[in-house]
């Protein structure tokens, strides 16, 4: 692994969003840049943008949704 302790690159981050369009799963596109899984949904879940209409989906993936007090912008 080649991120032990170090920040994620632009390539990087190129990488994770062509993945993402690609449909591929977290622990796939990790591989693709040497990084563990978790650093790549942290990194999906610090720059995500939510587009009109996604926010279904988005209190599904969001564990404390009922009692969070950001829930318009929760996700």
């Amino acid at each position: 692994k080649k991120h032990k302790g170090k920040h994620l690159s632009a390539s990087d981050r190129s990488i994770i969003m062509k993945g993402i369009q690609e449909g591929a799963s977290k622990a796939e596109i990790a591989s693709r840049i040497g990084a563990d899984p978790t650093t790549v949904a942290k990194e999906i879940k610090l720059h995500r943008m939510l587009l009109p209409g996604s926010i279904r989906l988005a209190m599904r993936d969001c564990a404390v949704y009922k009692t969070c007090r950001h829930r318009k912008t929760c996700g």
